[in-house]
Protein backbone atom coordinates (compact mmCIF):
# COMPACT_ATOMS: atom_id res chain seq x y z
CA UNK A 1 0.00 0.00 0.00
CA UNK A 2 1.18 3.70 -0.48
CA UNK A 3 2.14 5.37 2.75
CA UNK A 4 2.89 8.93 0.72
CA UNK A 5 2.57 10.16 -2.73
CA UNK A 6 3.26 12.94 -3.97
CA UNK A 7 0.79 15.28 -7.02
CA UNK A 8 3.00 16.18 -9.47
CA UNK A 9 2.16 19.23 -12.27
CA UNK A 10 2.17 17.15 -14.58
CA UNK A 11 0.11 14.39 -12.51
CA UNK A 12 -2.88 17.33 -12.85
CA UNK A 13 -2.26 17.88 -16.46
CA UNK A 14 -2.47 14.36 -17.29
CA UNK A 15 -6.21 14.03 -15.93
CA UNK A 16 -9.01 14.63 -17.44
CA UNK A 17 -12.89 14.09 -16.86
CA UNK A 18 -12.53 11.16 -19.24
CA UNK A 19 -10.11 9.66 -17.30
CA UNK A 20 -12.43 9.09 -14.68
CA UNK A 21 -13.96 5.61 -14.45
CA UNK A 22 -17.85 6.22 -14.41
CA UNK A 23 -17.64 9.47 -16.64
CA UNK A 24 -18.45 9.74 -20.43
CA UNK A 25 -17.43 12.34 -22.73
CA UNK A 26 -18.40 10.67 -26.10
CA UNK A 27 -20.10 12.71 -28.06
CA UNK A 28 -19.42 15.63 -25.85
CA UNK A 29 -20.30 19.39 -27.60
CA UNK A 30 -19.95 22.89 -26.48
CA UNK A 31 -22.04 24.25 -23.91
CA UNK A 32 -22.82 20.15 -22.86
CA UNK A 33 -23.35 19.33 -18.79
CA UNK A 34 -22.63 16.49 -17.00
CA UNK A 35 -25.85 14.31 -15.96
CA UNK A 36 -26.08 11.41 -14.30
CA UNK A 37 -27.97 8.16 -16.35
CA UNK A 38 -28.39 5.90 -13.05
CA UNK A 39 -24.89 4.40 -13.86
CA UNK A 40 -22.63 7.17 -15.28
CA UNK A 41 -21.65 10.78 -16.18
CA UNK A 42 -22.75 11.48 -19.74
CA UNK A 43 -22.79 14.56 -21.87
CA UNK A 44 -26.03 15.78 -22.47
CA UNK A 45 -27.35 18.89 -23.82
CA UNK A 46 -28.05 21.28 -21.43
CA UNK A 47 -32.14 21.31 -21.45
CA UNK A 48 -32.57 24.84 -19.13
CA UNK A 49 -29.54 27.14 -20.24
CA UNK A 50 -26.94 28.24 -17.75
CA UNK A 51 -25.83 25.26 -16.10
CA UNK A 52 -27.12 22.07 -14.37
CA UNK A 53 -30.28 22.97 -13.28
CA UNK A 54 -32.71 25.97 -13.20
CA UNK A 55 -35.74 27.90 -12.68
CA UNK A 56 -38.56 28.69 -15.71
CA UNK A 57 -41.50 31.01 -15.89
CA UNK A 58 -44.56 29.36 -17.12
CA UNK A 59 -47.35 31.14 -19.94
CA UNK A 60 -48.38 33.72 -17.53
CA UNK A 61 -45.05 34.64 -16.39
CA UNK A 62 -45.59 33.03 -12.99
CA UNK A 63 -41.88 31.62 -11.43
CA UNK A 64 -42.12 29.06 -9.42
CA UNK A 65 -39.63 27.09 -6.80
CA UNK A 66 -40.18 24.60 -3.85
CA UNK A 67 -42.54 21.80 -3.24
CA UNK A 68 -46.29 22.59 -3.45
CA UNK A 69 -44.94 26.05 -4.62
CA UNK A 70 -47.99 27.88 -6.26
CA UNK A 71 -49.62 24.63 -6.98
CA UNK A 72 -53.10 26.14 -6.85
CA UNK A 73 -52.78 28.14 -10.08
CA UNK A 74 -55.89 28.10 -12.46
CA UNK A 75 -55.44 28.02 -16.22
CA UNK A 76 -54.21 31.51 -16.97
CA UNK A 77 -55.67 33.23 -13.86
CA UNK A 78 -52.65 33.92 -12.22
CA UNK A 79 -50.52 35.89 -13.39
CA UNK A 80 -46.53 37.46 -12.93
CA UNK A 81 -46.23 35.64 -9.55
CA UNK A 82 -42.77 35.07 -8.37
CA UNK A 83 -42.84 32.09 -5.64
CA UNK A 84 -39.62 30.45 -3.67
CA UNK A 85 -40.24 28.17 -0.85
CA UNK A 86 -41.94 25.33 0.62
CA UNK A 87 -45.69 26.21 -0.12
CA UNK A 88 -44.68 29.66 -0.85
CA UNK A 89 -48.38 30.71 -2.77
CA UNK A 90 -49.52 27.58 -2.28
CA UNK A 91 -53.20 28.75 -2.38
CA UNK A 92 -52.84 31.50 -4.81
CA UNK A 93 -55.73 30.61 -7.43
CA UNK A 94 -55.94 33.99 -9.45
CA UNK A 95 -53.83 36.66 -7.37
CA UNK A 96 -51.25 38.12 -9.16
CA UNK A 97 -48.00 40.29 -9.29
CA UNK A 98 -47.53 38.24 -5.53
CA UNK A 99 -44.03 37.87 -4.32
CA UNK A 100 -43.37 35.23 -2.21
CA UNK A 101 -39.45 34.00 -0.75
CA UNK A 102 -39.59 31.82 2.34
CA UNK A 103 -41.21 28.74 3.29
CA UNK A 104 -45.29 28.93 4.00
CA UNK A 105 -44.89 32.94 3.03
CA UNK A 106 -48.19 34.20 1.34
CA UNK A 107 -49.50 30.30 1.94
CA UNK A 108 -52.88 31.21 2.19
CA UNK A 109 -53.34 33.89 -0.30
CA UNK A 110 -56.18 32.84 -2.99
CA UNK A 111 -57.23 35.76 -5.01
CA UNK A 112 -54.81 38.62 -3.34
CA UNK A 113 -52.75 40.95 -5.71
CA UNK A 114 -49.39 42.99 -5.54
CA UNK A 115 -48.49 41.52 -2.27
CA UNK A 116 -44.96 41.18 -1.49
CA UNK A 117 -44.06 38.31 1.54
CA UNK A 118 -40.31 37.82 2.51
CA UNK A 119 -39.55 35.50 5.64
CA UNK A 120 -41.13 32.53 6.96
CA UNK A 121 -45.00 32.55 7.04
CA UNK A 122 -44.57 36.00 6.45
CA UNK A 123 -48.32 37.01 5.15
CA UNK A 124 -49.19 33.70 5.90
CA UNK A 125 -53.35 33.49 6.59
CA UNK A 126 -54.18 36.47 4.58
CA UNK A 127 -56.51 35.60 1.37
CA UNK A 128 -57.78 38.24 -0.52
CA UNK A 129 -56.26 41.22 0.42
CA UNK A 130 -53.53 43.32 -1.78
CA UNK A 131 -50.39 45.66 -1.86
CA UNK A 132 -49.19 44.58 1.54
CA UNK A 133 -45.26 43.78 2.37
CA UNK A 134 -43.78 41.91 4.41
CA UNK A 135 -40.20 41.09 6.14
CA UNK A 136 -39.71 38.70 8.49
CA UNK A 137 -40.76 35.90 10.47
CA UNK A 138 -44.32 35.42 10.53
CA UNK A 139 -44.81 39.12 9.24
CA UNK A 140 -48.32 40.11 9.06
CA UNK A 141 -49.26 36.84 9.41
CA UNK A 142 -52.98 36.72 9.55
CA UNK A 143 -53.73 40.09 9.12
CA UNK A 144 -56.39 41.47 6.72
CA UNK A 145 -55.65 44.22 5.80
CA UNK A 146 -54.46 46.20 2.92
CA UNK A 147 -51.85 48.41 1.88
CA UNK A 148 -50.01 47.63 5.14
CA UNK A 149 -45.72 47.25 5.80
CA UNK A 150 -44.77 44.78 8.40
CA UNK A 151 -41.29 45.13 8.67
CA UNK A 152 -40.03 42.66 12.09
CA UNK A 153 -40.13 39.42 13.50
CA UNK A 154 -44.37 38.50 13.92
CA UNK A 155 -44.99 42.43 13.53
CA UNK A 156 -48.43 43.05 12.66
CA UNK A 157 -49.89 39.73 13.25
CA UNK A 158 -53.65 39.48 13.37
CA UNK A 159 -53.97 42.62 12.73
CA UNK A 160 -56.81 44.11 10.75
CA UNK A 161 -56.25 47.28 9.76
CA UNK A 162 -55.31 48.96 6.55
CA UNK A 163 -52.14 51.61 5.57
CA UNK A 164 -50.18 50.92 8.12
CA UNK A 165 -46.38 51.11 8.73
CA UNK A 166 -45.48 48.76 11.21
CA UNK A 167 -41.81 47.87 12.20
CA UNK A 168 -40.04 46.21 14.97
CA UNK A 169 -40.23 42.78 16.66
CA UNK A 170 -43.79 41.77 17.91
CA UNK A 171 -44.92 45.52 16.97
CA UNK A 172 -48.37 46.20 16.00
CA UNK A 173 -50.06 42.72 17.16
CA UNK A 174 -53.77 42.63 16.85
CA UNK A 175 -53.43 46.03 15.75
CA UNK A 176 -57.16 47.34 14.08
CA UNK A 177 -57.01 50.80 13.33
CA UNK A 178 -55.81 52.41 9.88
CA UNK A 179 -53.26 54.79 8.66
CA UNK A 180 -50.86 54.05 11.94
CA UNK A 181 -47.13 54.39 12.17
CA UNK A 182 -46.03 51.65 14.88
CA UNK A 183 -42.66 51.33 15.49
CA UNK A 184 -40.45 49.45 18.17
CA UNK A 185 -40.15 46.29 19.62
CA UNK A 186 -43.97 45.41 21.34
CA UNK A 187 -44.81 48.74 20.42
CA UNK A 188 -49.27 48.82 20.13
CA UNK A 189 -50.69 51.01 18.09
Amino acid sequence: YLTSYTVTSEDLNNLGVGSLGDVSTTGASVNDVLKWNGTAWTAQTDATGGGGGGVTSDAQNNTVAGTNAGDAFVAADANNNTLFGYNAGTSITDGDKNTAVGCFALEDVTSGSWNTAVGQGALKGITSTGTNTAVGRNAGMNSNGGANTFIGDTCGDYSGGSNNVIIGRSAGRFNNNNNNIIIGSNAAG
